[in-house]
């Protein structure tokens, strides 16, 4: 509960969301990721992946 200011925490939480999405969807790559340019009003931060089914 809260917000994750740790940003060897975010990149693990990271991979592993990529991970498992490549892991889970068939014939999925992964194009893109970036953290959003947009932050929460409580410094929240979001990430933004790019996920192509070929």
């Amino acid at each position: 509960k809260g917000i994750i200011k740790d940003s060897g925490i975010h990149k693990r939480i990271v991979e592993g969301i990529i991970h498992f999405s490549l892991t889970h969807l068939p014939n999925a790559s992964l194009i893109g990721q970036m953290s959003s340019p947009i932050k929460g009003t409580d410094g929240n931060q979001e990430f933004l992946l790019g996920l192509k089914k070929f």
